[in-house]
């Protein structure tokens, strides 16, 4: 097959044929991109699209760290960082694809880098259009011939693209070499990466529950008339002030906010603490001036604690992500609440994209009495995982727990947990799918860990999770309209009235106790 492609590169530009496939040296691919496979119907799968592999092929250009060590490296090390990383993921990957495939999506990844202008720029890429498209169409019928059944044989492609055709179209065989490794990890799923000079042990370990910043704390989406408020931060100066949800902000200090990004609209509500702000708002129809004076925020992972409807003793808790801390900060919402007459909870987990486990298991804990949490299952015997409930004082006030379509990885865990187990009812919309483990393996070729998908997660039914995520008891239609009134909690509020998400702990003790 190789004959092949040296035979067609002689008619090649000569003054631009620099190198020769003299090293078909043997080392392992590990590349891909969007081109030539349907995609897998599990949410965790690659994203294969030209114009996700363009996205990705411009971040990576752009990104200091891999520009970083691109210029520190050299061929002969990137040979071996992609034997090192083909073995990884013949070891540990979950579902791995082929050789055959990879390779495939590895040429073609090379092929896309071709004609992304950023790429060519970085690289100082002085080829002729119609070499670069003569370089694209040797890759791309390279890939279609392609039948690579290990790490060696994928290697002699890898090889090819990094010394003959680097030469042909005058970039340095190391940026080739780079995109075949890259394109081939793409070629996995959403989440594998390579990731130079980071040394971590488990994923998202940093995060942190607790952040401080200067503002007026709102959470706003776009609109034709500037920007809609979803929320106002609970205790922030602008829920102080008065701002509420479904507000649509017109102007600030006098400058108007239509046609305007989103950015450019919290530049203008920036400034020193202490500082006033004059918001001009459309609240139905009618147009109110509020007064904000920015200050100090406070933004935490529990980020809303209230009572929200006095009468029936109904409590709010928002997550918007599980970290360090999140579980401490749900200890002392939840006493707070009790405190305050808590007799039932609505706890939303909209667009909480997850974070770590273990703080999601020990949260499940605090509502369940016994029963399995989530389990792991991975090609290795140590990612064969189960996590159970076994803390007898549990929360047991009836629940609704709220998700919709970019709650992920833990949301999707904490919500399965409560379903499956009988312990709340769960309102609003199919939640993402993640349902995937990645581990960070450290290299040895070079510095940085290779981010890899090991296992998936299952909810205690035994439903696979990647892909399906979480489906509602009760699905709430999206509405993109931003009003006053948010549909997700007023249908939580209605099954906690009429005695739904009673009925749910009622059915759960009932089934704990003991039989004559």
């Amino acid at each position: 097959m190789l004959n092949k492609f040296k035979k067609n590169w002689k008619k090649w530009e000569p003054s631009l044929r620099l190198m020769t496939l003299s090293t078909m040296l043997a080392f392992g691919s590990l590349v891909s991109t969007g081109f030539g496979q349907e995609q897998k119907a599990q949410n965790f799968a690659a994203d294969l699209s030209p114009k996700a592999v363009q996205s990705r092929i411009s971040y990576r250009t752009n990104d200091a760290k891999l520009r970083q060590f691109l210029s520190s490296t050299n061929d002969t090390q990137l040979r071996t960082l992609f034997m090192e990383v083909s073995n990884l993921i013949d070891e540990r990957h979950v579902d791995p694809n082929s050789y055959e495939d990879r390779t495939k999506h590895a040429l073609n990844h090379v092929a896309a880098a071709l004609e992304n202008p950023e790429f060519l720029k970085a690289n100082n890429v002085k080829a002729s259009p119609e070499t670069l498209q003569r370089a694209q169409a040797e890759l791309r019928r390279m890939a279609d011939a392609v039948n690579a059944r290990n790490a060696n044989e994928a290697a002699q492609a890898m090889s090819w693209s990094m010394f003959q055709l680097a030469g042909g179209v005058g970039i340095s065989p190391a940026a080739m070499g780079m995109e075949f490794i890259q394109g081939n990890i793409d070629s996995l799923d959403k989440y594998s990466a390579f990731n130079p000079n980071v040394q971590v042990s488990a994923p998202r370990a940093d995060l942190k529950s607790r952040e401080e910043l200067v503002g007026i704390g709102v959470e706003m989406k776009q609109h034709e008339k500037g920007a809609v408020v979803v929320r106002p931060v609970q205790g922030s100066p602008a829920e102080k002030a008065g701002v509420q949800r479904g507000d649509v902000i017109s102007s600030i200090n006098g400058t108007a906010t239509e046609n305007k990004s989103l950015q450019d609209i919290a530049n203008l509500m920036s400034g020193q603490s202490g500082t006033p702000v004059l918001l001009q708002v459309l609240r139905n129809e009618n147009v109110e001036l509020i007064h904000v004076t920015r200050g100090k925020l406070v933004l935490e992972s529990v980020s809303e604690a209230r009572i929200i409807d006095e009468a029936n003793g109904t409590a709010y808790i928002r997550i918007d992500q599980f970290a360090d801390e999140t579980a401490k900060q749900l200890d002392k919402a939840l006493w707070n609440l009790h405190n305050k007459g808590m007799k039932s909870l609505v706890l939303d987990l909209r667009g909480n994209p997850g974070g770590l486990l273990n703080v999601c298991v020990e949260m499940c804990d605090k509502f369940l009495p016994e029963g399995t949490i989530v389990s792991t299952r991975g090609r290795n015997y140590s990612d064969n995982t189960k996590q159970s409930a076994n803390f007898a004082k549990t929360w047991k006030v009836p629940m609704v727990v709220l998700v919709d379509e970019n709650s992920a990885s833990a949301s999707e865990i904490f919500a399965a947990a409560m379903q499956d187990n009988g312990r709340a009812l769960i309102v609003g919309r199919t939640s993402y799918g993640k349902g995937s483990v990645q581990t960070h393996l450290p290299l040895r070729t070079v510095s940085g860990n290779l981010k890899l998908t090991t296992a998936k997660f299952y909810s205690p039914n035994g439903r696979e999770m990647a892909g399906s995520g979480v489906t509602p008891d009760v699905v709430i239609e999206k509405n993109d309209r931003i009003t006053s009134t948010d549909n997700d909690i007023a249908k939580a509020l209605e099954m906690i009235d009429n005695g739904q998400a009673q009925n749910i702990v009622n059915q759960m003790n009932k089934k704990r106790l003991p039989t004559s």
